[in-house]
């Protein structure tokens, strides 16, 4: 089976979109939470979330014994892994900042893994691209995906709503 996890769109019709473009072939649909707030399109985003289906996490686990956690969130695409007692933090490595790309990841037997798939439209990893992730469980690999978007138009419906401007500016923190 092949997931698509989407998490913290906040709104941000032009990412989710671009996202959704840009995804591969995949079974079902997980939002793992965080889909309105800071952008401007709420109703479309909850109107196209709705349309895509799937499950949709409303609160995060506080304690699991599963060897395996999607969870949303924090906006940084990643990964924690605890194998033989050591934990270990890993980060998708990207070759550049504006382009579609994917960073493939395969999960190990006998580790547990808490994986992030980034925020489709809130980023804060320092990288402006919207991101989600694929998980292919009879491969075990997570594949993490960064797509660009058109930023300006989503600024753009920030400042006609008459939203803060912070809110519009923090959508793009490297120039492009």
């Amino acid at each position: 089976m092949r997931l698509l996890l989407l998490s913290d769109i906040h709104s941000n019709l032009e990412a989710l979109e671009a996202c959704i473009a840009a995804a591969p072939s995949h079974d079902a649909v997980v939002n793992l939470g965080d889909i309105v707030g800071y952008g401007a399109s709420p109703n479309e985003v909850t109107a196209r979330a709705r349309e895509l289906g799937g499950t949709f996490v409303l609160q995060p686990l506080i304690e699991s014994g599963a060897s395996l956690t999607f969870f949303g969130h924090t906006h940084i695409q990643g990964t924690f892994v605890l194998r033989a007692g050591f934990g270990e933090t890993l980060h998708p490595a990207y070759s550049s900042i504006g382009q579609s790309e994917t960073c493939d990841f395969k999960l190990e037997t006998g580790a547990n893994y808490m994986i992030n798939p980034g925020s489709v439209g809130q980023p804060r990893d320092g990288d402006w691209r919207a991101a989600f992730s694929v998980f292919d469980s009879d491969q075990r690999i997570v594949t993490f995906c960064r797509v660009p978007y058109d930023v300006r138009a989503a600024q753009d419906r920030i400042l006609t709503a008459n939203l803060p401007q912070r809110l519009a500016t923090q959508l793009f923190d490297r120039p492009h």
